[in-house]
């Protein structure tokens, strides 16, 4: 890192007065100050110089504290995408989240700015992209043969919006009544559904989505809550519990 600062500090003390600097580079300075000290793993790095790939790099966020991270660049429209969690998910094209596996704990940061003077800073500001859903059982229940969460966003594009597709995530029931986590994506509608199939092979299919649009939760959030289900059989009924709300929002379900 300390080799591509001096580089890019020769580079713009190449560009003289008497030169056209509009050729001459910019030092794009990203400032990691406002970033939760809880997030200290690798940060993925995409910048698109004109809607084309121009950088793509690793950032070990725990190094990056109390300092920023500088590269030099182009004098040109510039996007900025940085994503926190779900390596193995995330590319230049955003993150995709396979048939079956829930979301990771993604947490983002996108901008869009042009890099026409000798500087340009930019304050990080790492969001909570996801939502964690803990799903409880209470009253008396039978063991069932599969439980699952379903919705329609199946990721995020390159510039952190969600992406239409098939979601899928079959849920551990076992001691579901400590409570099971399924780890949703943003939603841009109310398609999540619960499906939980009996020994008898009836499905029984909780609308999940139209409760959590019905208590007023916020998908358009800057930072998502999380949120706690719990099935009440005996009583057919599902209750919510939002972080930051103060009560329990009941629905009756009719199977």
């Amino acid at each position: 890192m300390a080799l591509a600062v001096m580089a890019s500090a020769l580079m713009m003390a190449a560009c003289s007065v008497k030169e056209d600097r509009a050729s001459c580079p910019c030092l794009l300075v990203l400032d990691f100050s406002e970033v939760s000290q809880d997030l200290g793993g690798p940060a993925s790095l995409y910048l698109a110089a004109d809607g084309g790939p121009f950088l793509s790099d690793v950032i070990p966020l725990n190094e990056y504290k109390g300092r920023s991270y500088i590269v030099s660049v182009s004098r040109t429209k510039m996007d900025l995408m940085l994503w926190y969690g779900g390596e193995d998910m995330v590319s230049e094209s955003g993150l995709v989240i396979p048939l079956g596996d829930d979301c990771p704990e993604v947490y983002m940061y996108g901008a869009s700015f042009t890099t026409s003077g000798e500087r340009h800073d930019e304050k990080v500001r790492m969001h909570k992209n996801h939502c964690r859903m803990t799903i409880c059982a209470a009253g008396d229940i039978a063991v069932p043969l599969s439980m699952k969460v379903t919705g329609s966003v199946a990721g995020y594009d390159g510039r952190g919006r969600p992406v239409e597709g098939a979601f899928e995530y079959i849920v551990d029931y076992a001691d579901l009544k400590d409570g099971r986590d399924v780890v949703l994506p943003r939603q841009t509608d109310s398609s999540l559904r619960l499906l939980i199939e009996d020994k008898d092979g009836d499905v029984k299919v909780f609308a999940l989505g139209h409760y959590l649009e019905s208590c007023g939760y916020d998908w358009n959030a800057a930072d998502l809550d999380d949120v706690t289900v719990t099935v009440d059989f005996a009583l057919t009924e599902v209750r919510l519990s939002v972080k930051g709300w103060e009560g329990v929002y009941t629905y009756e379900i009719d199977f």
